[in-house]
């Protein structure tokens, strides 16, 4: 769980840096767009574009141009996964917050029953310690449950101010 939760992480983060670098990406590829078109019609003005190195030029245009349609893919492509890999990413922070608490709470109530039993070993001879167990262990879940719903409901509204 802690792997997907970092591997979400990081996809987040390459998404966000890719929308913020969009600009500086953007630009210089349309300079090398723009070079290779001037170099391209600088050829067929003097009549070489159709010697090797007119071809050369038009593959280094083409090139560039598709350099230029991919970075504008990459950035309309990282937009639209931002929201959907936060959402991701948010639901596996509570599951791996929901599950520490779990075991939190289950090593609570272990350490909690272990005390028990060693102070009356009379109560484990009638069976009674094993119902009071067994009635902290649900207690202590439901605790947890609550705890993770409030934590949901604060996460939620945390996001509706952020996008506000």
């Amino acid at each position: 769980m802690k792997t997907r939760v970092s591997n979400l992480k990081e996809k987040l983060q390459n998404a966000k840096s890719s929308v913020s670098s969009v600009k500086q990406s953007r630009e210089n590829a349309q300079a090398r767009v723009d070079r290779a078109k001037k170099e391209y019609k600088l050829m067929e003005k003097e009549g070489f574009h159709l010697s090797h190195m007119g071809f050369e030029a038009k593959r280094n245009l083409d090139r560039a141009k598709e350099d230029l349609t991919k970075v504008e893919a990459s950035f309309k492509k990282a937009q639209v996964d931002i929201p959907d890999l936060e959402e991701k990413y948010n639901e596996a922070q509570e599951k791996l917050a929901a599950m520490k608490e779990k075991r939190k709470a289950a090593a609570e109530a272990k350490a909690g029953g272990e005390v028990k039993g060693s102070k009356s070993s009379s109560s484990s001879a009638t069976g009674r310690s094993g119902k009071a167990m067994k009635v902290m262990k649900t207690k202590a879940m439901k605790v947890a449950v609550k705890a993770t719903k409030a934590t949901k409901a604060m996460k939620a509204m945390k996001a509706m101010k952020k996008k506000n």
